[in-house]
């Protein structure tokens, strides 16, 4: 397995990503993407940890005692319904995003983005895709679920990302990502597919690597589900959507006719 030139390959993309900076605000869940950054960070800067969900939720109870294992700063941020539908205005109405697929993942960014107060924000965006981290890729064929992923990544690489900077830039944040720094995005890629996934695990090779950097290893092997889900974010957003009877793209639209941005 290429657990261990995974974990250097890592390694040195979030000291480059870091640079000169000697704080970070990591967007945080619990789940091994973004563990795996803390341990890897904390040796070049001061790293705190930012953990956004409802309270009852899998990211706000599992962040947290994760983040205490890790001995570094949490802050926790309580995701309400106003807090929901006030990003989803902001994205529409102010960054003209307008695609449902992407939003809730966007609310939560947006979400927990705006309550950073380092400079630099990392992200554990791009494990997923570049290691298996979807259900979806086991429910079809292995070749089908190597099509899918590059797919998803080129998508994430070239309309979603610089949506993610635009949000950051605009908040006076860089944003990095050391996932899609492109040694690990060209290693993420040349992996055998059953180095990612089997019948029963995901993220084969990134939970090996995770190990290997120093994360523990009930921390590397716990599941755990997207941000937008773990968050509670996707639930508030279904919640509210059944109770005014709409589709997400007709709210979507709804706002951007409202802002006079209807196109």
């Amino acid at each position: 397995m290429n657990s261990e030139k995974l974990a250097e390959t890592i390694r040195s993309s979030v000291e480059r990503c870091i640079g000169q900076n000697d704080k970070v605000g990591l967007l945080f869940s619990g789940g091994v993407d973004s563990a795996a950054l803390a341990v890897v960070a904390r040796k070049f800067a001061d790293v705190t940890l930012y953990l956004a969900g409802t309270p009852d939720s899998h990211d706000m109870k599992w962040g947290t005692e994760v983040g205490y294992a890790l001995d570094l700063p949490v802050v926790k941020m309580d995701v309400s319904k106003n807090d929901v539908m006030t990003s989803l205005e902001d994205l529409v109405c102010i960054h003209g995003l307008d695609n449902p697929r992407w939003m809730t993942t966007f609310i939560a960014f947006n979400i927990v983005a705006s309550q950073v107060k380092e400079t630099l924000i990392m992200s554990g965006q791009g494990a997923d895709e570049l290691f298996g981290g979807y259900r979806k890729y086991t429910e079809c064929s292995r070749n089908d679920g190597e099509k899918m992923m590059l797919a998803d990544l080129e998508e994430l690489l070239e309309l979603e990302m610089p949506m993610y900077r635009q949000i950051a830039l605009s908040m006076e944040k860089e944003l990095a990502v050391p996932y899609l720094e492109p040694e690990v995005v060209a290693m993420g890629k040349s992996l055998p597919f059953e180095e990612k996934l089997d019948g029963e695990r995901n993220k084969i090779v990134l939970r090996a690597a995770a190990r290997a950097l120093g994360v523990p290893e009930s921390i590397a092997e716990h599941p755990k589900k997207a941000m937008q889900y773990g968050s509670g974010v996707s639930k508030i957003l279904k919640a509210h959507l059944r109770e005014v009877g709409l589709s997400l793209s007709e709210l979507i639209s709804q706002l951007k006719i409202k802002t006079g941005k209807e196109i």
